[in-house]
């Protein structure tokens, strides 16, 4: 999944990397473009027209109009796409050759696999004259849905009047001197990874007070294209002096500042500590450092954006500006801002974001409509200056692509599309019906095909535009099913999956690899007809996408997007050999998210203690254990030193227990194992092994220059209740009379006691003696030798 702590910019681009596989990269689309169509001409049309002056009514001021059709895409140019890979390849080749493993994983390919982030949402706007701002637009569909499962593209119009069409043309006429009054601007957002945990505090207050001291007033300019400028003033701003410059301006005036001055603001208040962020790297999977830090500091501060905005000043508080009343279109994002904006109270912002967090971003690639068609020169064909009497009108140009189809994820092969026309001409009884037929193919998301013909007339000279549609899919395995009519009189059609009388819902695993192996998600749909239908897609971290496309025969035109049928899915998640079931949830979102069930991570270190002599390793298992939900992590581990340290992760569904057990046995080197039990393990570092009785024998008191030539100490300890028998035998003389120890490798909670059979052996033969010693409990054990020893050494 894509990473937000490694970017890189290529060729003006902002590119990610994927969280697992080293080589795979998410280029984001930058600009929108304008595709041609069949015969090379861009996919926009402007149409200025002029009603028959002798068909109208004397009355009838509305003498024409103009009319804006045309579809954009975000598609990356093969020649700037081949530039981005050679860089990456090269990128890819340096980092293998320094042993550098992105976010803990080797690089093992050096070819660069370019991919699409998860959009979870999209949209087009149409920033231009709004139809109640200056009346010029009759009607406009300034937002329409993005095809995700697609090239990202949308179809937009505007239907002007006499004016509005007029204002159009004279831009398009001196499309040198002025730039054309219309912008297009995606408002996407996709889902990524932190892959670091970071937490962020901040109070509502002191980010809204900050803020305030950057507002200044920006005036209404409604001129050619609505605009706020910025008011000139001869003293320090202050919002209480508002309604005073609104009566000087005899304009709306109001206080703003611009999106980037907020992310000023926040990332200040953050460098001052006024915002406390906390961030946790992991220097183990190579995402340390200061370079991801400063990343992480930077995506706290646009994180911190996007929800300061809404949060203090509304949903709707963006405005269009400009630098200047000179510019003709908004280039400048502006917010306003109002004194009052805390009248909540001393509001938190409290976020929290880990390795097992998805987090949604958003993208506004953008362009005013001149720049977004490829090829200058081709411009002239999309603006006719017409008459309705023209035979232009007579004709219909119909563009068909599908729209959330992606062919290759849902095993489709080809789309036949069939057309109809068939229509009275009630204003020619020459021609008294127009009958047209069309077929072709759709191979691809990509894919566009056309179909123009002649329309017939309704009584008042009108043309009808009215025709049916059908489509026969095919797929790469299974028969192929086939649509009922449906009609439509759209020019750039959208045949959607409920047009081909189908569902589709995407799912996507967006659960880490550490914490999911894999994912089944079970689908099913009740049909209004009393059908039912189901499937089971197998997810993970490799195939962490896939589709359900299923036929069903309900079908839907155009507003699809309105209407979503429902369905309901269940995930059963697999991890660390057990499986989690989620619950069964009912959803129309065409696009299903599988995030990691789990909302914490328990992290247990572990450490061997006792004595490593004679001993291989110590190997066992951490078992976590959830009764009450059904789930069990089972992690095995060995440690193979004194020094050795295993961790282990385990992730914990919301409110279950957060403790752990361990079993363990110890694997001695002549192949012998020993049981040294179980033990409750919380957080933090857990030492595993038996639990260490250190015995120091000291031998102050034995004098081995005259009276001791040697002394043998046996020790022994015996656990009959945890099966442990452990001797040790240590020696003392003259050249050896330091103090030494033993390390009894005691059972958890076992016994403290041990024996002591003590042999000391005298220069004078006859004075050697032994001495025996049961449930010695001392941790210092002082040799003393036997009185007759003791006083034949002071004679």
């Amino acid at each position: 999944m894509l990473s937000l702590l490694d970017p890189v910019e290529l060729e003006d681009i902002v590119i990610f990397r994927d969280d697992v596989e080293a080589n795979k990269f998410y280029p984001l689309p930058d600009q929108p473009i304008i595709p041609l169509d069949d015969q090379r001409n861009p996919e926009f049309l402007f149409i200025k027209y002029i009603k028959d002056t002798d068909s109208l009514a004397a009355t009838d001021r509305n003498v024409g109009g103009g009319i804006v059709q045309f579809r954009s895409v975000l598609t990356m140019d093969p020649a700037r796409r081949q530039k981005i890979v050679e860089a990456l390849k090269q990128r890819l080749e340096t980092e293998k050759a320094a042993s550098k493993t992105p976010f803990g994983h080797p690089i093992t390919s050096t070819e660069p696999l370019l991919a699409a982030p998860l959009w979870t949402s999209g949209k087009v706007t149409l920033a231009t004259f709004k139809v109640s701002d200056t009346g010029l637009v009759r009607f406009a569909t300034d937002s329409a849905p993005v095809d995700l499962a697609g090239d990202l593209g949308a179809s937009l119009s505007l239907e002007l009047d006499e004016v509005g069409g007029e204002v159009f043309w004279s831009a398009f006429k001196s499309v040198d001197q002025r730039q054309i009054p219309i912008m297009v601007t995606y408002q996407l957002t996709y889902k990524a990874r932190v892959s670091a945990k970071m937490t962020i505090h901040a109070e509502r207050r002191v980010i809204h007070q900050k803020i305030l001291q950057r507002a200044q007033p920006y005036q209404l300019i409604t001129q050619g294209f609505v605009r706020y400028v910025p008011m000139v003033i001869q003293e320090p701003f202050v919002i209480a002096n508002l309604p005073k410059l609104r009566a000087l301006a005899r304009a709306p005036v109001l206080a703003m500042v611009s999106r980037p001055q907020i992310l000023e603001v926040i990332n200040q208040t953050i460098v001052n500590n006024e915002i406390h962020v906390t961030i946790e790297t992991d220097e183990s999977t190579g995402t340390g450092g200061a370079e991801v830090r400063d990343a992480m500091f930077k995506l706290a501060t646009q994180i911190l954006s996007d929800r300061v905005v809404p949060a203090l000043f509304g949903e709707d508080a963006s405005r269009p500006g400009a630098t200047s009343a000179a510019q003709d279109r908004p280039n400048v994002d502006l917010v306003e801002v109002s004194e009052n904006a805390d009248a909540q109270g001393n509001v938190t912002f409290d976020l929290t974001f880990d390795h097992l967090s998805t987090i949604e971003r958003s993208i506004n690639p953008n362009g005013p409509i001149q720049f977004l068609i490829s090829q200058p020169e081709t411009l002239q064909n999309c603006f006719k200056e017409l008459r309705l009497s023209d035979g232009f009108f007579r004709l219909m140009n119909v563009s068909a692509t599908t729209t959330g189809v992606n062919f290759a994820e849902d095993g489709i092969e080809a789309v036949h599309v069939l057309f109809e026309y068939d229509q009275i001409d009630e204003a020619d009884p020459r021609k008294p019906s127009v009958r047209r037929l069309h077929d072709d193919t759709l191979k691809s998301e990509k894919d566009v095909l056309y179909w123009r013909f002649d329309t017939a007339r309704s009584a008042d000279g009108s043309h009808k535009r009215n025709y049916r549609y059908m489509t026969e899919v095919f797929y790469r395995e299974g028969p192929s099913t086939k649509s009922d009519w449906i009609t439509s009189s759209m020019e750039k059609l959208l045949i959607t999956p409920r047009g081909m009388g189908a569902l589709r819902v995407e799912a996507v695993l967006t659960a880490p690899e550490s914490v999911i192996t894999s994912a089944r998600v079970l689908l099913k749909h009740d049909a209004p007809s009393g059908a039912k239908y189901s499937a089971a897609l197998e997810l993970s971290p490799k195939d962490s996408r896939q589709t359900w496309f299923q036929y069903t025969g309900e079908l839907t035109g155009n507003d699809a997007d309105l209407n979503p049928p429902e369905y309901t899915y269940q995930v059963i998640y697999r991890t660390a050999g057990s499986e989690v079931t989620g619950k069964v949830i009912r959803s129309s979102a065409k696009i299903v998210e599988i995030a990691s069930p789990f909302k914490k991570i328990l992290t247990f270190t572990l450490r061997p203690q006792g004595s490593f002599d004679s001993v291989r390793d110590i190997s066992g298992d951490l078992i976590y254990s959830d009764t009450e939900r059904q789930y069990e992590y089972r992690q095995p581990f060995q440690l193979s030193s004194l020094t050795a340290v295993v961790n282990i992760s385990v992730p914990v569904l919301d409110g279950g227990p957060e403790k752990a057990r361990w079993k363990a046995v110890l694997n001695r080197s002549d192949g012998s194992i020993v049981d040294i039990g179980s033990g409750d393990a919380e957080p933090g570092t857990i030492f595993i092994g038996r639990q260490p009785l250190k015995v120091d024998v000291v031998a102050d008191l034995v004098d081995f220059d005259n009276t001791i030539q040697l002394a043998v100490v046996q020790l022994a300890y015996n656990d009959d209740a945890n099966n442990i028998s452990e001797q040790k035998t240590l020696t003392f003389s003259k050249t050896a009379k330091g103090q030494q120890s033993w390390i009894i490798n005691r059972a958890p909670n076992g016994p403290k006691k041990y024996d002591v059979d003590v042999r000391f052996i005298a220069y004078d033969r006859a004075k050697s003696s032994e001495i025996k010693l049961k449930g010695i409990e001392d941790q210092m054990f002082l040799l003393e030798p036997p009185k007759a020893i003791a006083t034949e050494r002071g004679g």
